[in-house]
């Protein structure tokens, strides 16, 4: 990661947060900001926004858990293209919520068992079961695949031609 580091302490026992990070295609990200802008590509292209706002408003993420958040997304700007920053911080703010309609109060990144990761995995397979349902079709067609997977003889390194029958 490269960045520029922080002058204010390290919360907790953690590494101070960079004051900026260069993303994987050369943008400054400003992460001592309370929303964090970036571009969807280098040459223009969407503003994305990462409001942290979102993530403190109901705040089921402890100011540690939170603070983690930050520096894990601070890290995989330096790798990552800016769609998948977003689609990642989004998926903290869906977590957060999914904890929040289990009537969690608080959550430390080390209360994450696998009880709770089943219990939010099964909870996200009965979402997409409702869903086929609701459209009107069974809900394991939905894990079959879509095309039989080709059954063709490779030719490759051969010196024969193919005429366009198998």
């Amino acid at each position: 990661m490269r960045s520029t580091t922080s002058k204010t302490d390290h919360r907790f026992d953690l590494p101070a947060l960079p004051v900026s990070v260069v993303s994987l295609d050369g943008q400054v990200v400003g992460t001592d900001q309370p929303s964090w802008l970036l571009r969807s590509s280098a040459d223009g292209g969407k503003l994305l926004a990462l409001k942290w706002s979102r993530l403190d408003d109901s705040a089921i993420l402890t100011e540690r858990a939170r603070y983690l958040v930050k520096l894990f997304l601070a890290d995989k700007i330096s790798r990552k293209k800016a769609r998948t920053i977003e689609n990642d911080f989004r998926m903290f703010f869906r977590f957060q919520g999914w904890l929040q309609s289990i009537h969690r109060v608080s959550f430390e990144w080390s209360d994450l068992t696998e009880g709770i990761a089943q219990q939010r995995s099964h909870c996200s397979y009965r979402y997409h079961e409702a869903n086929a349902a609701r459209l009107g079709f069974d809900p394991e067609e939905m894990y079959k695949p879509l095309l039989k997977p080709l059954r063709g003889v490779s030719r490759s390194g051969s010196s024969r031609k193919w005429c366009g029958r198998m």
